[in-house]
């Protein structure tokens, strides 16, 4: 590389420094990346934000909370508020605490100085045991604790709002483990006291604080995050940084700290620089590059010209093994006066530069976000319930969901108002240190589901709190803190009729109203809870699938599919070309209805259709290798996504369909080659069946995340999901192989999966279990099942009563 062009490209490459505040990824970096990380932790889940009674985190049901200066700010933003005030320098100065040298456990240590102390303990600091930090992880807890049990509701929000913000501080950190200055004690900082003591501006995070739009952040392969692979290893909170101690941390260490510290070089700490900290495993080098194809038209370096020498290493995740061994062929740069020291006999100088920093990014920002999103679900894992004893008429179980042991005290609060004030919280039970194992349960007696004084806002809904230890953490610290609202209104059922034999499929709509097919005449229905079971007009035999907000009815007339309104009568919808009959499914809240149409050809094959007013049935069944394949179409949320089963060299697998993007192959469970979608809701979560390395199971997908096993209740060996609702409920059959000793089930993200047909038996005597089971919103569950084993089928209607 000659010295005149070297020197050209070194200037600009390092050129456009400003003077600014000391920071560790820039704040707005730090903002972009903490979003992200909410956007990919449960608490983007609804199911999880139900737990704890929070809306959405944007648009028009956003919920606001105040920020520690007053401010009111979604979810999404107190957390970038708290990745920002990270950074504050008054009363102190906390950069300095953003430091850690996982080799020997310090915090920055340079001259001038006293040692600071380290970022994870500076972040996981106790509350009020270091001074000047009042925004550690267990200030954090402490808030959580009384954002769920503070009396007033101003008092709750205001803790809800350091919550987040206090959890954006912490993850602020392990970002800045993500960057090498920060785990290798190598000081910046343009800041002019701190100057006196640094290296100047960190221009790896003014690079990426420029091209910040455009970082990669989607998770490493092997990275899922609510994987028991990843939860089990990073099961403290200080495990996060680190997971090994001394010499050893980089060499086998699966924390953030050490991952950075063990595989990247930094400005003061190159390749050129033994002794400081031992060096990344270095492979290659690639010499004699050009600049411009090196460039690839970035703006940046469009002016460049000239040759460099890179320098490489073998990157090494120790969470994901060996195995996973990457190169990074751009870990450094020789310097521009290499060749010449070279000639005198001198050790080659190493330099770091743009392509060396976005080189890095493709190993650090995916990590920053996987284990800030980490943190937070780790912040949010507990999981408890309070449910009927069915065993014991009249009492309640306290579950513990999660993996871990809790001991410690339980506490059950409601909501009141009272003059003067607004929805009031109070404790009604507290239940004193009490030990449930994980993924255990405990009597704890009776409850009483309307206290009197003061007398509830909602009758039988309740926030239980847990506080104490589980897992790693411990009252000694703050405690782990648990919450979840939870109801123990009676359910209430309604025999809403016989029904054809074999159940046929249910619809039920959030007014309650329940779609179906009476007794041996084959008769659609349509019933409600004012005028009871209407027969449709259209005769028989006819079968009534599914309902939509509006009360609009699909199924079958005479052998085609008909659409039912209250206002037109019915409409026979035809049926695809060359057809010899349909039926229809599904409706959503727009009209758009999803089925299916059995071809007239020799093959009889089924094809999914959709169908839209005004523009008739339409075929959108896949192909392969130009021909049709068996195909049906079972629900259709409210953007139009389709769920059903397609059929790929003679194999059934659940699809879903999105306008604009196709028909996607949601796969299987481990293990199975075979699946098929029954249920979608309107955020795009799917539940159907999939066979399985164990067997059949009931799955739900969701995008991202992918298809999870629900399991089977105790006993059973099957299971199958029919329906889902918007809060991620959903419903179906548990039984034994074959369809023997079949029961159904409600299963959440929060309780696991519930038998409801102890309860059932109990209202209704012999009952065996759902058919074409369906749920609203409002937790309404419509299903079917015969009286006795010799009797004939009703229809019934599941409701949590509000006294």
């Amino acid at each position: 590389m000659s010295t005149l062009r070297g020197l050209t490209i070194a200037a600009a490459c390092c050129a456009g420094s400003i003077l600014a505040p000391a920071n560790a990824y820039e704040i707005p970096t730090h903002e972009d990346l903490t979003e992200t990380a909410v956007d990919r932790s449960l608490l983007a889940t609804s199911a999880a934000r139900n737990d704890l009674g929070l809306a959405g985190l944007r648009g028009v049901e956003a919920q606001t909370f105040p920020n520690s200066s007053g401010a009111q700010k979604t979810i999404p933003n107190l957390f970038r508020d708290g990745a920002r005030f990270e950074d504050s320098v008054f009363p102190t100065i906390r950069p300095l605490r953003h430091f850690y040298n996982p080799l020997n456990g310090e915090g920055l240590n340079v001259p001038l100085l006293p040692t600071q102390i380290s970022s994870p303990d500076w972040a996981l600091a106790r509350p009020g045991t270091v001074s000047a930090q009042e925004r550690s992880y267990w200030d954090a807890k402490k808030s959580f604790f009384e954002a769920l049990t503070k009396p007033l509701e101003a008092e709750r929000q205001a803790a809800f709002g350091e919550t987040f913000q206090f959890l954006g501080q912490v993850l602020h950190h392990l970002q800045d483990m993500a960057q090498p200055q920060h785990v290798r004690n190598d000081a910046h900082c343009d800041w002019f006291p701190c100057s006196l003591i640094g290296s100047g501006r960190s221009r790896y995070e003014a690079f990426t604080n420029d091209v910040r739009r455009n970082l990669p952040t989607d998770p490493p392969s092997g990275y899922n995050i609510t994987s028991s692979t990843f939860t089990s290893v990073f099961n403290s909170p200080r495990r996060f940084w680190h997971t090994e101690s001394g010499q050893n941390s980089p060499a086998a260490g699966k924390g953030i700290a050490e991952f950075t510290n063990g595989n990247f070089v930094s400005y003061g700490t190159n390749f050129d620089r033994p002794g400081l900290f031992p060096a990344p495993l270095a492979f290659t080098i690639d010499p004699d590059v050009d600049v411009q194809a090196e460039c690839q038209n970035a703006a940046w370096c469009s002016n460049l010209h000239g040759r460099m020498t890179f320098y490489g290493n073998i990157v090494r995740d120790n969470f994901l093994g060996q195995s996973s061994d990457r190169e990074n062929r751009r870990a450094s740069t020789f310097s521009t006066f290499d060749q010449d020291l070279i000639n005198r006999g001198g050790t080659p100088r190493f330099s770091l530069n743009r392509f060396n920093f976005q080189a890095a990014h493709d190993f650090l920002i995916p990590r920053a976000v996987a284990y800030s999103a980490g943190m937070i679900n780790y912040f949010f894992r507990g999981k408890i319930d309070l449910v009927p004893d069915d065993t014991n008429p009249g009492t309640f179980l306290i579950k513990n969901l999660g993996s871990e042991p809790m001991t410690g005290d339980f506490g059950l609060y409601y909501d009141y108002d009272a003059p003067g004030t607004r929805n009031n919280r109070t404790l009604l039970i507290d239940w004193r240190n009490i030990s449930i194992p994980e993924n255990g349960q405990l009597n704890i007696g009776t409850v009483p589901a309307d206290p009197t004084n003061p007398a509830p806002k909602n009758s039988g809904i309740f926030m239980l709190v847990f506080k104490g230890d589980m897992g790693a953490e411990s009252t000694a610290e703050f405690g782990a803190v648990v919450g979840k609202i939870v109801s123990i209104a009676p359910w209430t059922f309604t025999d809403i009729g016989p029904i054809y034999p074999s159940g046929g499929k249910l619809g039920i709509n959030d007014a309650g109203q329940v779609a179906g097919t009476t007794t041996a005449n084959a008769q659609a229905f349509l019933w409600s809870s004012g005028s009871g079971m209407q027969l449709l007009p259209g005769g028989v035999p006819s079968f009534a699938h599914g309902i939509n907000s509006s009360g609009l009815v699909v199924g079958l007339v005479d052998g085609e599919a008909a659409l039912w309104s209250g206002t037109t009568g019915v409409q026979h919808l035809g049926a695809l070309p060359v057809s010899i009959s349909s039926q229809a499914f599904g409706i959503n809240s727009s009209g758009l209805v999803v089925g299916t149409s059995i071809l007239g050809d020799p093959t009889g094959m089924p094809r999914a259709f959709l169908w839209p007013a005004g523009s008739g049935m339409q075929d959108f069944g896949p192909l392969e290798n130009g021909r049709q394949v068996a195909s049906e179409a079972y629900a259709i949320n409210s953007s139009g996504q389709d769920v059903g089963y397609n059929t790929f060299g003679g194999i059934q697998r659940a699809f879903l369909w999105t306008p604009g993007s196709g028909m996607q192959d949601l796969g299987t469970l481990p293990g199975g080659t075979s699946s098929v979608a029954y249920g979608i809701n309107d955020i795009g979560q799917v539940v159907g069946q999939s066979d399985s390395s164990s067997g059949r199971r009931a799955f739900i997908w969701t995008s991202g995340s992918g298809m999870q096993d629900l399991g089977t209740l105790p006993g059973s060996a099957e299971s199958n999901a029919t329906g889902i609702n918007n809060n991620g409920q959903v419903v179906g059959v548990s039984s034994g192989q074959f369809g023997s000793n079949p029961r159904t089930f409600l299963w959440s993200s929060g309780s696991g999966m519930q038998d409801l047909s102890v309860l059932l038996q109990s209202k209704i005597g012999d009952w065996q279990y759902i058919a074409g089971g369906a749920i609203n919103d409002a937790g309404q569950i419509a299903g079917a099942g015969p009286l006795s084993y010799s009797s004939a089928w009703h229809a019934f209607l599941l409701s949590r009563t509000r006294r």
